[in-house]
């Protein structure tokens, strides 16, 4: 109907063609929504602002693009960057390493926390010197933020935070003629602690920036419970492994900056706290509850300090939750992995047949017949609320990029909810390439009654 009204008016209706245009896209026919789009452009008496709009729009299906997925990850020392594109044939990749010992000495202060606490975590403040660098118009409007990073950023001028290029390579890409996104792995050929600055440019076309930590000592915390004369105390464990070989990390001295977060009548309070402890002859040590409140934490740095080596090293770093890359706001919004998780139902009781779906992609520009992640191989792990595996399974995805599996849960599991991850590779230290999650069924995938 909309293609006889545009056809009776000669092409002339741009609202008309725009609709076109959007449906056209909505059925994953970029070809044909760029054709639409091109036609609005080549019209006279065109609105600037409809001009505007179809322009982005033939530059979103048509120009070379590649950025770094959001399911990349960092496993300690190893680093394998996960490149989604679209119309590029190649792309050259710049490593520049950061400098930021100073940052890090500041973040390691009360003072900072309580002058500067609503930037955010140690990531937040990289990020945000970063952006201000590379596309400051692409910063949300925040006058009270501004003014305080311009207080930073004046507490900091003459530092160099981006430094010394320390890798250049090239690589190919086979693009979709039909401009459909694609993924790749890449290698990170860096080999040394610390903090780095990947840019990639595809070949006559965008350009996106990440940030890589690189880590020989990993630090992962869990829930964990220890009864000790009759008396249960609640509280997280703990582990340190080597970065490059995953084995646990025996009487390891670990540092610990602890940053609370608590919230009063009209704003937030931030309070710190320093710890220094030793792993066991396994590689773990136990915070009691009282001593750290993992949940109300909006950061923890851990530091494993070494001979020889400057304590404010971005190598010695390591954070809760996090597996050691990020994007900085690309202009791309698109490019993300996401996955959607569902259980047959709500809830199941033992020895109960239970079904798990799975799927994942999400980008609009995936190809609506393959995913990019068909035939993929990934690993699901169910886990319990104190996060001990029941469940794991290495899959192979179908041509949608999804999952179906049954399985019963024998009569010894215990009562509550459980937690289904999904990643590319779950490493022997506990990292892992999650993929993110963007919809469970209820807060939680599934949750097993008495």
């Amino acid at each position: 109907m909309w293609r006889q009204a545009v056809e009776a008016s000669g092409f002339s209706n741009y609202n008309t063609l725009g609709q076109i245009a959007r449906e056209y896209e909505a059925r994953s026919q970029f070809d044909k929504a760029a054709d639409a789009w091109r036609l609005i452009l080549e019209q006279k008496n065109v609105p600037e602002a409809q001009k505007e709009l179809a322009e982005a729009a033939l530059s979103q299906i048509l120009d070379p693009r590649v950025a770094v997925d959001a399911s990349s990850f960092v496993a300690g020392m190893k680093a394998n960057i996960i490149l989604r594109y679209r119309n590029a044939v190649g792309a050259e990749i710049v490593v520049k390493r950061l400098n930021l010992a100073e940052p890090m000495k500041m973040v390691r202060t009360e003072e900072f926390w309580q002058e500067y606490g609503e930037l955010g975590s140690l990531n937040s403040l990289v990020g945000a010197l970063l952006q201000r660098q590379f596309a400051p118009e692409k910063m949300d409007p925040n006058p009270e933020r501004d003014a305080k990073l311009g207080e930073l950023l004046d507490s900091l001028k003459g530092l160099e935070l981006v430094g010394d290029e320390v890798a250049r390579y090239s690589i190919k890409l086979e693009p979709s003629p039909k401009h459909y996104d694609k993924i790749m792995r890449a290698d990170f050929p860096v080999d040394e602690p610390g903090a780095y600055l990947v840019e990639i440019t595809a070949n006559d076309g965008k350009k996106d920036v990440a940030v890589v930590w690189l880590r020989d000592v990993a630090v992962l915390g869990k829930r964990d419970v220890v009864v000790q004369d009759n008396k249960a105390t609640f509280g997280v464990r703990y582990a340190a492994h080597d970065g490059r070989s995953g084995e646990p990390l025996a009487e390891q001295t670990l540092e610990f900056f602890i940053v609370n977060l608590s919230r009063t009548a009209n704003s937030y309070a931030y309070t710190t706290n320093e710890s220094t402890k030793q792993t066991d002859k396994n590689g773990s040590l136990f915070f009691p509850a009282d001593e750290i409140h993992r949940d109300q934490s909006s950061e923890i740095l851990t530091l494993a300090p070494k001979d020889g080596v400057d304590e404010a090293s971005a190598g010695q770093c390591s954070f809760k939750d996090f597996q050691g890359i990020w994007r900085l706001d690309g202009d791309d919004s698109s490019y993300s992995t996401t996955n959607i998780s569902l259980s047959g139902q709500g809830t199941y009781r033992p020895n109960e047949k239970a079904e798990f779906k799975f799927i994942v992609g999400s980008s609009p520009f995936n190809p609506p017949e393959e995913s990019a992640w068909a035939g993929q191989e990934v690993e699901y792990r169910i886990y319990t609320q104190s996060w001990e595996v029941v469940l794991q399974r290495r899959v192979k995805l179908d041509q949608f990029g999804a999952y179906r599996c049954f399985f019963k849960f024998n009569s010894s599991v215990s009562p509550g909810f459980y937690t289904v991850l999904i990643a590319k590779e779950f490493q022997d230290n506990g990292s892992a390439d999650y993929v993110q999650c963007c919809r469970w069924l209820g807060p939680y995938p599934f949750q097993i009654m008495e």
